[in-house]
């Protein structure tokens, strides 16, 4: 009997555990990000269970879906899940659900930091550049009248 009891406690483990992260599995495709760009995130997720797992990847931030990815894994399988994104600048978290049916089997944040778009440099006013135009005409006017015979 006690060693019954020390077997199943050996197994609870397997059994509980099943799939989840792989450790700080939640990253983007690529760094640094500048707002208005589209990114990858991509999460590790292994299955350490004895039977296949089917279930989903849920990425949030907030309130907001960002997307969704079918998770498929056979025993001792990991696979890396992605969704696409196009985040504004600043600090965000998301926040990555491994769920299998309505049920959360494990979770997993990360905070990114977005770069704004650089803002571009503003050009001359036109009546400047107006100006401009008719002083270097009359510069060359001058030079040509200076050099020309006169008639």
């Amino acid at each position: 009997m006690l060693r019954a009891a020390a077997i199943i406690a050996l197994l609870l483990p397997q059994l509980a555990l099943g799939a989840g992260f792989a450790k700080q599995s939640l990253f983007l495709s690529h760094s640094p990000v500048t707002e208005g760009e589209t990114v990858l995130i991509h999460a590790v997720v292994n299955n350490d269970a004895a039977a296949a797992f089917n279930g989903e990847m849920l990425f949030t931030e907030g309130s907001a879906v960002i997307g969704k990815a079918a998770v498929a894994l056979d025993p001792g399988e990991a696979a890396a899940l992605s969704v696409s994104w196009k985040p504004s600048a600043g600090s965000h978290t998301v926040l990555a659900e491994l769920k299998k049916g309505s049920e959360v089997v494990e979770r997993q944040s990360a905070t990114f930091t977005v770069d704004a778009k650089p803002v571009p440099k503003a050009a001359a006013p036109a009546s400047s550049q107006a100006a401009a135009a008719v002083e270097s005409s009359e510069k060359i006017q001058g030079t040509i009248a200076g050099v020309s015979p006169a008639v």
